[in-house]
């Protein structure tokens, strides 16, 4: 589970983009949160996926073989999140909620911490990303 000191345990991550949303819970906030929750929901990255169709789809075709997009653009300009090898972290969730709305996702803040969190921010050409020149999408 993503750890951050801003917030103790990150549970859920959530996205906009065109009008649609998007939602990812870890499986023990969701199992705990939700009342009659449904028996076999639709589990990625060792949560649970909600949202509007065409952004779910999106997400999950980032998060899922065959996916050939091995990294995407989430802070312009070049700052680019590399997917780890099982594409099941909350960052690599953040990473393609991002990446489903070409660019146009608003990010909540705790799929921001777990960005940051997870190390894989880095620019095109391998440098460390000059924060001054930086637009978060």
């Amino acid at each position: 589970m993503y750890m951050s000191n801003k917030h103790p345990k990150v549970t859920t991550i959530a996205g906009t983009a065109d009008g649609e949303a998007v939602a990812w819970s870890s499986l023990d906030h969701f199992y705990a949160a939700v009342k009659d929750a449904p028996v076999d929901p639709l589990v990625i990255a060792g949560g649970v996926l909600v949202g509007d169709g065409d952004l779910v789809s999106r997400v999950i075709d980032l998060l899922t073989p065959p996916s050939v997009v091995d990294d995407v653009e989430v802070l312009t300009p070049g700052g680019r999140y590399v997917f780890t090898e099982n594409r099941d972290t909350p960052a690599d969730v953040a990473a393609a909620m991002v990446a489903a709305g070409d660019g146009r996702t608003l990010l909540d803040a705790n799929g921001w911490d777990a960005l940051y969190a997870s190390g894989q921010l880095g620019d095109d050409d391998g440098d460390n990303i000059d924060t001054d020149d930086l637009v978060i999408h």
